[in-house]
């Protein structure tokens, strides 16, 4: 069985998608359909990066996915979406049903591990609604509403329809006829409610015995429970020789205590990139820029282990927002353009010393930094922590790497991350 995985941003390709690799199954997230697949792949993820697009823009690039998937012969397909609902939901789910054609496309963005859960239809994130988290402020991608109907269908052609957790304790035979009533009305996109891994476990179950063409929606959280039992067997790391690399581009709250504890670490030295200084006039960007460059390259010159991150603290995204503003930027443009020079800067720190173990968070800066390091593929292992994937990057030298999505892991995952890749040794999440 061949499965393909379809995704709006960089680690959050990877964090699906290595759920499968530790079932065993040889996984592989692709960074760009140009450069094709290993027709040995059991699972491949594409990132269509997507998620601050356009709403067109973000069709085009899920149907031109959706197509390279059609004629690649898979058996089953995963539409990766964020499990705080930022993104073109609808407008991707479009672009799968118009090439796919499926009886269902099944979502619930439910991720029990991470506070996660989906009740009448609405996201709630550590027992508030979506709405009312950090989420709401998110400098590029702000998220207003809670409803995942109203999410889906606010961007779409199509209606949706609602599975509650009562409708799933009536039963299979209940549920069989909700999908009837929900097939005969155009209702195509299917939320369920799922509270508890149990529940994501009922809903695969629902769609095990056949009888329906679907497309699977959802986060980590359901794409665990798609995996199956199997184990793989364990992976050991090499000692590093040479100092790890992280670049920290979230400014969710999370990774920034993350990074704090990671700053705080012997032997790790800080790099910071002003953003406000790197969104206007371009020869205050090339000073910046050039001035972090020579401050990594120098700490790396020393040994050091060295955090490349943009300043993230409120007065500072201020100032990013208002520099930009001024030079004509909406506040999609300015995250990019800080994304842009953060991974430019890592990706030249990468070529200038012999770095080969790797620390990425967030999406955006995590895709830069491999457009400009020509990587072509992350080949997924195992996990650091759960949802926090650790793998190989290829391209003109491999390099192993951990990636993070900005709301994941623990307080100490970096600084966990860090010592894997530092000492080595038996790379397993229990």
């Amino acid at each position: 069985m061949r499965i393909a995985i379809i995704a709006d941003d960089l680690t959050g390709a990877n964090d699906s998608g290595v759920q499968f690799a530790r079932s065993g199954l040889k996984s592989a997230v692709l960074l760009s359909m140009e450069d094709g697949g290993d027709p040995d792949d059991d699972v491949v993820v594409i990132d269509t990066d997507s998620r601050s697009a356009s709403a067109g823009e973000a069709y085009r690039k899920v149907r031109d996915a959706s197509e390279y998937v059609a004629a690649g012969g898979f058996d089953v397909v995963f539409k990766k979406i964020d499990s705080t609902l930022r993104g073109n939901i609808g407008a991707e789910f479009d672009a799968l049903f118009d090439v796919f054609e499926p009886d269902f496309i099944v979502c619930t963005p439910a991720y029990p591990e991470y506070s996660r859960q989906v009740r009448e239809g609405h996201l709630y994130l550590g027992g508030k609604l979506l709405h009312e988290t950090e989420f709401a402020l998110d400098p590029k991608t702000p998220i207003h509403e809670s409803s995942i109907l109203e999410r889906i269908e606010g961007q779409s052609e199509r209606r949706a329809g609602l599975i509650t957790i009562g409708d799933l304790g009536r039963g299979e035979e209940h549920l069989r006829e909700k999908l009837r009533e929900f097939r005969e009305d155009g209702r195509r996109y299917v939320v369920f409610d799922a509270e508890t891994d149990e529940d994501l476990r009922r809903i695969v179950g629902l769609f095990a015995g056949g009888g329906y063409r679907i497309i699977w929606s959802g986060s980590a959280g359901l794409a665990n429970c798609l995996t199956g039992s199997k184990q793989r067997d364990g992976f050991s790391l090499d000692k590093s020789e040479h100092p790890v690399l992280a670049v920290v581009g979230s400014v969710n709250q999370t990774t920034r205590k993350q990074l704090q504890l990671l700053l705080s670490s012997p032997g790790v030295a800080g790099a910071k990139l002003l953003a406000h200084r790197v969104v206007a006039d371009p020869a205050e960007t090339a000073a910046e820029t050039a001035a972090v460059f020579a401050e990594a390259s120098a700490r790396l010159g020393e040994g050091k282990h060295v955090v490349l991150y943009s300043s993230g603290e409120p007065e500072e995204i201020r100032l990013a927002t208002e520099a930009g503003a001024r030079a004509g930027l909406s506040a999609t443009a300015v995250s990019d353009r800080i994304s842009r020079e953060l991974g430019a800067i890592a990706a030249s720190l990468l070529r200038s010393h012999p770095v080969s173990r790797l620390i990425l968070t967030g999406g955006d800066t995590a895709k830069q930094f491999c457009r400009f390091s020509g990587f072509k593929k992350f080949e997924l292992i195992d996990e650091v922590e759960t949802g926090v994937p650790i793998g190989i990057f290829s391209g003109e030298r491999d390099v192993f790497g951990v990636t993070k999505a900005g709301g994941f892991g623990s307080d100490e995952v970096l600084l966990h991350a860090l010592r894997i890749l530092q000492e080595g040794g038996n790379v397993c999440v229990q």
